[in-house]
């Protein structure tokens, strides 16, 4: 099975050097798919900051409460 695979690979890589060489994606979509993944990341770094101000802020108001 694994000769199998070998070969096919082979074969694969073979008939991808003969076409006209490497395509790459478009600057643009590659900026649009940059731009989604830094949303999603700021998105998640603003609600871990938001969560972490109220559990500051709660945890401040039960050291209030026992002073």
């Amino acid at each position: 099975f694994q000769l199998f695979l070998r070969a096919r690979a082979h074969d694969l890589i073979r008939s991808r050097r003969s076409e006209e060489g490497f395509k790459a994606r478009s600057a643009e979509r590659d900026a649009e798919t940059d731009r989604a993944r830094i949303g999603s990341i700021m998105a998640a770094i603003e609600a871990a900051l938001q969560a972490a101000e109220s559990e500051q802020s709660g945890l401040g108001r039960r050291v209030d409460d026992v002073l």
